[in-house]
């Protein structure tokens, strides 16, 4: 479904309808205008072309025509203030399909809007927000960047035209008329096969900005004095962390020197200044660097989507301005997801799950080395709240249905459940931008170098105990389906650009054969850039 509004004229095409599957649509009044193809979905596509009226009664009225993908008018209806879209559709036996009837139990009757059409909605409640989340489809859309259509979306069982919302945000509107006074953008209604993934709201108030701030805030103080490891960077249930950090005086790692020291989220807010990044290759990929370095120096990832921003790995620091500034990364102000390579990136994390409301994802097999809400006898909110947002991955790859793009990728190794993020970004680039191949967020599961043209392998880095042959082989067996260029490792400076497959299969063939052992198992380097 597409419904846009100019100015007194709006425009409605939706692509769930029980007919052919194509449509174009054109504004009214306009004899010349570039057709827009609509993205081919589960069904149908049709072609709407309201226009502003008034009804007899005085509401506030879009009337609309809904024409079929082979160009035939299917019906004629009007949307008047206070009612859904998928009202409107089915009082002219409009087949939109909508499978829970309007009670909020399914997103199949989602849309996605243009900017200024949401001044004149109501705007969506959250559990509207939750069920975008799972909707799907928009991975099958290929003639619009994602994020325009990510952007925009609604379910029409909820979606009501709302004069009084459209005259509240008027400011933000003019804003966004502005920002694309050159040419008028489609707004798309999706079916049960097309996948957005972010609600998106007329825009939050000043007084809703300043209500979020305080909620996060009061979230930060309940966990603003538990323990941090100063070494290592996890975070523990309580003030008063243990008398040995069992990830630091594990092989991999090592204990602070001069003893077990413990720091929190609120001392580390007093000494703490944070940046956000940009790579200079690709300005979609941003890390968290921290002045001074907190634990070993760890700089999680923000990542832009299409679909909306995904976190890769964690810190010892946590801040609701820091949340803040990852929120707004987003046009929706949402996090779609927090992905976490290894237990030495564990940090903060349930903490940054809670303030940006999102789900953490970690491998079930380093599940013990997740401090927070570990089950006990003893009740505690720890475990409710890990129920809530962590989420243990049994999987050697996994995919969220409403984040195509991103693959979580299970090579061990380092830990059994080490992971490295795929990420096929080209899929998510507008069409215009210049193709740059996969990329690869590996933290040290596999280590780049600093000559920046090799990868290494380790059980431990910090102890210098090599990973045995047999683990560095998986490594390249859980990576030989994928194809990637870049790659970038978990600290400022690490990273290869170009053919980084081919490298990883060199560098594991040759490590192999360093330790002594034979580099059969390995295919061809050819292969690499199959």
């Amino acid at each position: 479904m597409v419904l846009s509004m100019s100015r007194n004229t709006a425009r409605l095409l939706t692509v769930n309808l029980a007919a052919p599957t194509r449509a174009t649509w054109r504004p009214l009044g306009y004899s010349s205008m570039r057709a827009l193809r609509a993205c081919p979905c589960s069904s149908a596509v049709p072609r709407c072309e309201p226009s502003t009226a008034r009804s007899a009664a005085g509401n506030e009225e879009a009337e609309v025509e809904w024409i079929s993908f082979a160009g035939r008018t299917v019906a004629r209806s009007g949307l008047e203030e206070g009612e859904t879209l998928l009202e409107a559709a089915r009082a002219k036996g409009v087949e939109l399909e909508g499978a829970c009837d309007g009670n909020l139990a399914c997103s199949t009757c989602h849309v996605v809007l243009e900017e200024r059409i949401f001044g004149m909605l109501d705007r969506p409640s959250d559990q509207e927000s939750d069920l975008l989340d799972l909707a799907h489809g928009l991975e099958r859309c290929r003639d619009q960047p994602r994020r325009s259509l990510v952007e925009r979306r609604r379910v029409s069982c909820q979606a009501r035209l709302s004069h009084r919302t459209s005259t509240r945000n008027a400011p933000l509107q003019a804003a966004r008329s502005a920002a694309s006074s050159s040419s008028i953008r489609s707004i798309r209604s999706l079916s049960r096969g097309f996948q957005p993934s972010l609600a998106m709201s007329a825009g939050p108030s000043e007084a809703a900005e300043a209500q979020s701030v305080t909620s996060m805030q009061a979230i930060w103080e309940q966990d603003a004095d538990l323990a941090i490891c100063t070494t290592c960077g996890n975070q523990y249930p309580s003030v008063q962390g243990p008398q040995e950090c069992p990830v630091c005086y594990d092989d991999r790692q090592y204990p602070c020197p001069t003893g077990q020291a413990y720091t929190s989220p609120r001392e580390l807010a007093g000494k703490t200044s944070f940046e956000l990044v940009p790579e200079p290759e690709d300005e979609r990929i941003i890390r968290v660097k921290l002045e001074p370095p907190v634990a070993i120096g760890q700089t999680p990832f923000i990542l832009l989507t299409a679909q909306g921003v995904v976190v890769w790995d964690c810190c010892g620091f946590v801040s609701v301005d820091l949340m803040r500034r990852i929120q707004q990364q987003s046009p929706t102000g949402r996090v779609l997801a927090i992905f976490i390579s290894h237990p030495h990136f564990f940090g903060t994390s349930l903490t940054w799950a809670k303030l940006l409301d999102c789900k953490v994802f970690i491998s079930k097999p380093d599940r013990l080395w997740y401090q927070r809400g570990l089950e006990s006898a003893q009740p505690h909110p720890d475990i409710a709240a890990r129920k809530k947002f962590v989420v243990e991955v049994d999987q050697d790859t996994f995919t969220l249905p409403h984040l195509p793009s991103i693959t979580l990728v299970r090579c061990g190794g380092h830990f059994p459940g080490s992971n490295v993020l795929h990420w096929d970004r080209d899929a998510d680039a507008p069409e215009e931008q210049a193709r740059r191949g996969a990329a690869v967020l590996c933290a040290d599961t596999f280590m780049v170098m600093p000559d920046r043209k090799r990868f290494t392998f380790a059980y431990s880095f910090p102890n210098n105990i090599p990973l045995p042959p047999h683990d560095v082989e998986r490594i390249w067996t859980q990576m030989r389906s994928f194809n990637w260029s870049a790659t970038y490792g978990g600290w400022p400076g690490r990273h290869i650009l170009t053919d980084s497959r081919a490298t990883l299969l060199r560098c594991a063939r040759y490590y192999v054969q360093m330790e002594g052992h034979s580099s059969e198992a390995f295919q061809e380097l050819r292969e690499a850039r199959a």
